[in-house]
């Protein structure tokens, strides 16, 4: 006799090849805050398991992943893999490059200065809520010296936000005539226009020495380009000096605020940037 015969039914399902959009990942975001991203999985078996290299991603709504941006500057390589649910299991791998960039960050600021015992005048920034003034390395004026309407200008002024070293901008000082007050502003990193506060005059005549005089409040925006320098070479000649000796052993004490007009009678054009070279 022939042997029985036996049919068997073969099942075989067909499973489309893990896929990830977009092909190309990259991505923008502010240092130590929270991002987002759009991964898309497709193809193999749901549901999809997404990890990445030296990021923690959270799934949220639709393919929405949380994650916190680096808090180092500029940009990081991560591997982003993506793993299914069919057997046998799919995994693929991406490269993800992430631009971190500096956060904006608002300050409010107010210049103080104050007389020395030789007849110089010193300059320090305050920032709010701080108690301590930032004193730039160059920040003395001989104001018997001064040049007439040209602008005087301290070093960088830094500070850390975030925790990063943030350059804010200059002390600048000027005066309209030889008798005339001291004018002061802030000259913003990378903004063309100086800050005018309100109470801006010091009269270094009559001033008490060692008592710290303030300006108003004024507030700025520092978006997030990292600025080194300001743009202001045609002011070179007209640069404030580092303290020496007896001038940068005094602490100074609190001494009211500086004036909102300048009472010497010299006007001043607070829009003139009269400061070319001679």
């Amino acid at each position: 006799m022939p042997p029985a015969s036996e049919s068997r039914q073969l099942s075989i399902t067909a499973t489309k090849a893990l896929a990830l959009a977009p092909a190309t990942l990259t991505a923008t975001c502010t240092t130590g805050t929270a991002s987002t991203i759009t991964l898309t999985p497709s193809g193999g078996a749901s549901p999809y398991s997404v990890s990445a290299t030296g990021l923690t991603l959270t799934a949220r709504s639709g393919h929405s992943y949380s994650y916190t941006c680096p808090t180092a500057l500029g940009i990081t390589s991560h591997t982003v893999s993506v793993s299914d649910a069919s057997r046998p299991q799919q995994r693929l791998t991406r490269t993800l490059r992430l631009t971190s960039e500096l956060q904006r960050v608002r300050f409010e600021a107010r210049i103080q200065v104050r007389k020395l015992s030789n007849g110089n005048v010193e300059f320090c920034l305050r920032l709010r809520p701080d108690s301590n003034c930032i004193e730039p390395t160059r920040r003395i004026l001989t104001p018997s010296e001064m040049v007439d309407n040209r602008w005087y200008n301290s070093s960088m002024v830094s500070h850390t936000f975030h925790g990063h070293r943030r350059t804010l901008g200059q002390i600048s000082a000027r005066k309209a005539s030889a008798n005339a007050n001291i004018e002061v502003a802030f000259a913003a990193a990378g903004v063309i226009d100086r800050i005018f506060p309100t109470g801006r005059y010091f009269n270094w005549r009559t001033a008490t020495v060692d008592n710290w005089t303030s300006s108003s409040w004024f507030n700025h925006t520092l978006d997030g380009d990292d600025y080194v320098e300001r743009n202001l070479t045609r002011e070179t000649a007209g640069a404030m000096v580092a303290p020496s000796g007896a001038e940068a052993d005094s602490a100074g004490r609190d001494g009211g605020d500086l004036s909102n007009a300048d009472t010497s009678g010299s006007a001043s054009d607070n829009d003139a940037d009269t400061d070319a070279e001679p």
